[in-house]
């Protein structure tokens, strides 16, 4: 993340008795930061809860990250294709390295990218698994307006539940009601 810079950071780790404890995690950057702390276990036998909250007052910093996680190669980049606005997000993280879930949610306002704008989002993601894969995906994500040029959408919503090979989806707006995809 090449205009993120990093303003100070901390991580206090312990290993004992089959559990991680992570005493105290964060990492600040101007506008925003990541905290967590908690336990999680070597195996099943020792479970235990980590939770992490995060917040950025503005996601510029987040701009070449987004770009090459979808593959976007960009030359010169004007003002209004950089990534912009808000968000706030926090997750839960139970069980062991054997067996975990993950709980997290996150609210983005007053985004825009590439021309795109959001003027407020939110989202929910439930993750259980193992050691070697993921068991099971549940994601909820409602928009309130999305817009691009003359194009204007509004009342988004988007589901996904199940194992991951075999992801019910389903799609909605206000405008034709619930899609199944």
């Amino acid at each position: 993340i090449r205009e993120l810079a990093i303003d100070s950071g901390l991580a206090r780790l312990r290993i004992h008795d089959s559990l991680m404890t992570i005493d105290t995690a964060l990492v600040r950057w101007e506008g925003g930061g990541l905290f967590g702390r908690g336990t999680l276990g070597w195996t099943a036998a020792h479970p235990g809860r980590i939770e992490a909250e995060t917040f950025a007052l503005s996601l510029a910093p987040f701009d070449s990250l987004a770009a090459g996680i979808l593959g976007f190669s960009r030359g010169v980049v004007t003002e209004d294709e950089v990534l912009g606005g808000r968000a706030r997000a926090r997750m839960t993280l139970t069980g062991s390295l054997d067996r975990w879930a993950v709980e997290a949610g996150g609210r983005a306002d007053s985004a825009s990218w590439m021309g795109g704008r959001l003027r407020q989002g939110a989202a929910t993601l439930a993750l259980a698994g193992g050691r070697r894969e993921i068991t099971g995906m549940s994601l909820r994500a409602v928009v309130d307006t999305l817009a691009r040029n003359q194009f204007t959408f509004a009342a988004l919503g988007l589901d996904l539940d199940g194992a991951m090979d075999d992801l019910a989806r389903a799609a909605r707006d206000r405008e034709i009601g619930r899609a199944h995809v």
